[in-house]
């Protein structure tokens, strides 16, 4: 560039300049000078340098300019080399037997990681497998991780679950031995009715886990309403089998009643001896209205096996008069006063 614009000065100082001066100089005035120019045989030297020199010119800016885009283009080139060389280096990086931290580091300067589009698109497959290689180790490890973890709080847990397991067998063993010894001492094998008022919490309790139901009812025996514990007799209600063994203890009570027995067959609920004459009671809680021909039944059978000697019992003094038909029915809350009228005859 510098040889070119020394050449380009010379050409106008030798070959312009200076003839010019040397055709001017006899001439005075301005008109003289222009003529003499005109009339000089170098004007064709001076167009031809003119034309030489703005091709030089034009020669020089073209140079100028495909340098710079060669200067410009190699430095791009560059440029692309050291992106594709950063990112080959994060792709060749060998990953196995990292662990969590390394691979989240390795994830983030990945994603960190800013190329032109053109390296982007050259390298893609490569960025997009490593980095799905990456995120799969990273799952992996996280996996193993909280596998380890897990493996470990089982462990754990199944030593304490023995220990609770163990814990539970012991106070099962004592709570069963506590439970025997109570059921024992209650005599809860043959009796079919407690008030609960006269129970400890531990009795009751023991009681209930023996299929026996807490009820509320009205006592013929007491005349109040009583909580009672009472085991079901066969598929027969609550209140009917409290009222069965509770009728059978009154019973029970009267030295001149004997043989008092339960039956579960089609024979009546309860039957008794006063005097060697036998007597029956059959406790009734209007479910068998419903059942006309089982009724008949009963009361026929009943008839032919005790003649006069048996009367229905009713939880509810309502059913009386629905009973009366057939036999001679007593409220509930006159069972004593039937007993003691029984006993006296």
């Amino acid at each position: 560039m510098l040889i070119l614009a020394i050449g380009a000065g010379l050409i106008l100082k030798y070959l312009i300049y200076d003839p010019i001066t040397s055709y001017l100089s006899p001439a005075t005035t301005t008109y003289e000078k222009i003529i003499l120019i005109i009339q000089a045989s170098l004007v064709r030297e001076i167009i031809l340098a003119i034309i030489l020199l703005s091709t030089l010119s034009l020669i020089i800016y073209l140079l100028v300019k495909r340098a710079q885009v060669i200067r410009k283009r190699r430095e791009y080139e560059n440029h692309l080399r050291y992106e594709e060389d950063q990112v080959m280096k994060l792709i060749k990086e060998d990953l196995k037997g990292c662990d969590a931290e390394l691979l989240r580091n390795f994830l983030e300067e990945f994603d960190k990681l800013r190329v032109s589009i053109e390296t982007k698109e050259r390298l893609a497959a490569d960025i997009k497998y490593k980095r799905i290689e990456a995120i799969n180790l990273l799952e992996k490890e996280q996996h193993n991780k909280e596998l380890g973890r897990y493996h470990y709080q089982k462990e754990n847990l199944t030593e304490e679950l023995k220990e609770i397991k163990e814990e539970i067998r012991i106070l099962r063993k004592e709570r069963w031995d506590k439970k025997e010894q109570i059921l024992e001492d209650l005599s809860a094998e043959t009796t079919l009715l407690y008030e609960k008022d006269e129970l400890e919490s531990d009795e009751v309790e023991a009681l209930k886990e023996e299929d026996f139901e807490e009820i509320n009812e009205y006592d013929p025996k007491t005349k109040m309403n009583k909580s009672f514990l009472v085991k079901k007799i066969l598929n027969h209600s609550a209140t009917h089998s409290f009222l069965v063994a509770r009728i059978k203890e009154m019973l029970d009570e009267e030295p001149e009643i004997t043989n008092v027995q339960l039956h579960e067959t089609k024979d009546a609920d309860i039957t008794f001896k006063i005097r060697s004459k036998t007597y029956a009671i059959e406790v009734e809680t209007g479910t068998l209205l419903s059942k006309k021909r089982q009724l008949h039944e009963k009361v026929v059978y009943l008839k032919n096996k005790y003649g006069q000697n048996w009367f229905f019992v009713v939880t509810h003094r309502d059913l009386v008069k629905k009973y009366k038909e057939f036999a001679n029915v007593t409220p509930r809350s006159e069972v004593g006063e039937m007993i003691q009228k029984l006993v006296s005859h």
